[in-house]
């Protein structure tokens, strides 16, 4: 009989060291998946956050700078149990950025049956270009009626009059725009003020016809410039059409 006791007690503490680590294992690596779910709510919600600044930026500047090296910079401040992110990818198609990112968590399971995780994190938003209309649609009629949303162009400095595009007047002079990438790809730094150093989104003028350049609005060359605006825009400043193109 007591050869039985002995042999039921001996059968329970097996049993107890053979299910007590599994269970510790299995409790563990619940803990981990939920570290894993927790660090990618947190990144998503960091470059989600991220990409609403980025879109803001994208009314001024087609294609601003910097969003990889600011989404990096975002996660590695907010990101929870996340050891590495980097962003692999960064496309541009008209309005919309495409953006590809992966984030490694660290294995500190127990058993460690794999390596560290690493999870992909792809994202597409799109700029932000003025609010759409959706009002009804016009009528072959309404169209050709003028409503003063026809494109002009001014000089702000010293002018009175508003010009066509084509004007003789205005197609020699330089035009102020927005600094952007397309626009360091299409003209080179001027020699002379050395505009190189400007950052993106500030103003800089280019002589469209004749000019392979852009300019800071110091430079000696910009000495008078144009800025577009719409017709109805031009006439509430008091500008009159121009008598040689009629102002468009």
């Amino acid at each position: 009989m007591n050869i039985w006791k002995n042999t039921k007690r001996g059968s329970v503490t097996l049993e107890a060291a053979i299910i007590l680590p599994v269970f510790i294992i299995a409790a563990v690596t619940v803990s981990y998946c939920i570290n894993l779910a927790v660090a990618t709510e947190s990144v998503t919600s960091a470059v989600c956050d991220e990409a609403r600044p980025a879109a803001q930026r994208m009314y001024i500047v087609p294609v601003p700078a910097g969003i990889a090296r600011n989404m990096e910079n975002r996660v590695a401040d907010d990101g929870v149990f996340v050891d590495r992110y980097d962003v692999t990818s960064v496309r541009f198609i008209n309005d919309t950025v495409y953006l590809k990112s992966e984030f490694t968590v660290k294995n500190r399971m127990p058993v460690r049956l794999r390596d560290d995780f690493t999870i992909s994190c792809d994202i597409k938003f799109r700029g932000f270009t003025g609010r759409e209309n959706r009002g009804t649609l016009f009528t072959f009629d309404e169209m050709e009626k003028d409503d003063g949303s026809a494109i002009v162009w001014v000089f702000p400095a010293a002018g009175e009059r508003y010009h066509k595009e084509t004007c003789s007047y205005i197609e020699v002079c330089p035009r102020q725009m927005v600094l952007s990438s397309e626009i360091r790809r299409k003209y080179s730094p001027c020699r002379l003020c050395r505009p190189e150093d400007l950052s993106d989104g500030q103003f800089v003028y280019c002589f469209i016809t004749s000019g392979r350049a852009f300019h800071t609005g110091e430079c000696t060359t910009v000495d008078r410039y144009v800025v577009s605006m719409t017709r109805r825009q031009a006439a509430e400043e008091g500008y009159s059409p121009c008598s040689r193109c009629g102002g468009g």
